[in-house]
């Protein structure tokens, strides 16, 4: 059995009392399968239990996780429609400011907040109730943990598919530090109750690539290179070779974690340029090295071994200020 958090508790009975009443759930820009599969999965809970929920996202979806929002309908932030609301959830983010447009507006609504996230630092003091660990896999794993301590049967195939692929692509494929036994035990269960086949839910995130797509994954493992005695690595992707290969920055994802496969290598930086601005995602595979600490340098943080951050750019810059923090951190070993 999972955990049994206070925090958990109160949040079920803190959302409940909106039977009958329209609930907002926001998730982060930029979106993934954890942020857009814990989302979906807490719309799908406040439904079976009478509430109205509307699922709002500031960007369109990654073609790898729209499937998941054929299970619940996620709108374009409408900050009209978000006023009907009368609460408001934050899923898979602690700050409004990761919520772009429909963060700025729930801080300043005046209107009861609530969040369930597993990232540090979290601004707790906004929030009449929160589950935020740290220490959990996936915000999804937190969002089956509700369903868990109070009713499991209010958890059919649909969430469990939307949860599962929010657990197995925040953990790298339960290959992370932060998967426990708590867990496997979340996934065996939801497999036993609802007939979850795991195997479509790998498909449909990592497979089905473009031949554009992999003529992106070989310029930018192209620019690989190694620093500081081989044990950071960087990859570049200038805006040009998104364009030439008619891709876009949801196409980078896990390209990082290439580099950091790299004997030796501890840490790994992909530098992107996007919007004017150079968009960094950290990967550390060693204890020695927090890129949460590292990418906070940069408007930035996340987890002790994924994070992400902003740079002014240009971004040879970039590469150079980034590169400077992250020897740092090994100089202090």
């Amino acid at each position: 059995m999972p955990q049994t958090r206070p925090e958990t508790e109160q949040l079920i009975k803190s959302l409940t009392a909106y039977k009958n009443k329209r609930v907002a759930v926001i998730s982060h820009v930029r979106p993934d399968a954890d942020c857009i599969g814990s989302q979906v999965g807490l719309c799908r809970w406040l439904k079976a239990k009478g509430v109205e929920a509307l699922a709002f996202n500031d960007d369109t979806l990654p073609p790898n996780v729209t499937w998941i929002g054929e299970y619940f309908p996620i709108r374009q932030t409408s900050l009209s429609q978000m006023a009907t609301c009368d609460a408001i959830v934050f899923v898979d983010g602690n700050h409004p400011s990761r919520f772009g447009l429909a963060g700025e507006f729930a801080e300043k609504s005046g209107k009861p907040l609530f969040m369930v996230d597993h990232h540090p630092s979290p601004a707790s003091h906004l929030f009449k109730a929160c589950v935020s660990v740290v220490s959990a896999s996936s915000t999804s794993e937190l969002i089956y943990e509700i369903y868990e301590r109070d009713d499991l049967q209010h958890l059919d195939r649909e969430s469990a598919e939307a949860l599962y692929a929010g657990m197995v692509t925040d953990t790298g494929s339960f290959r992370f530090d932060s998967v426990t036994a708590a867990t496997h035990e979340a996934v065996a269960r939801m497999i036993h109750k609802t007939g979850l086949r795991t195997e479509p839910i790998h498909r449909k995130v990592y497979d089905g690539k473009t031949i554009n797509q992999l003529h992106l994954m070989a310029r930018v493992l192209d620019t690989v290179e190694t620093h500081h005695g081989n044990r950071i690595a960087s990859l570049r992707v200038p805006a040009a070779v998104l364009r030439e290969t008619k891709t876009s920055y949801h196409d980078l994802e896990g390209f990082v974690n290439y580099a950091l496969a790299i004997r030796g290598v501890m840490a790994a930086v992909i530098f992107s340029e996007m919007d004017n601005k150079i968009k960094l995602s950290l990967r550390s595979n060693s204890d020695d090295i927090d890129v949460n600490i590292w990418a906070r340098e940069f408007n930035g943080g996340g987890h002790a071994k994924a994070a992400g951050g902003f740079h002014e750019g240009p971004l040879d810059k970039a590469v150079h200020e980034v590169l400077a923090v992250g020897a740092r951190q090994l100089h202090h070993r």
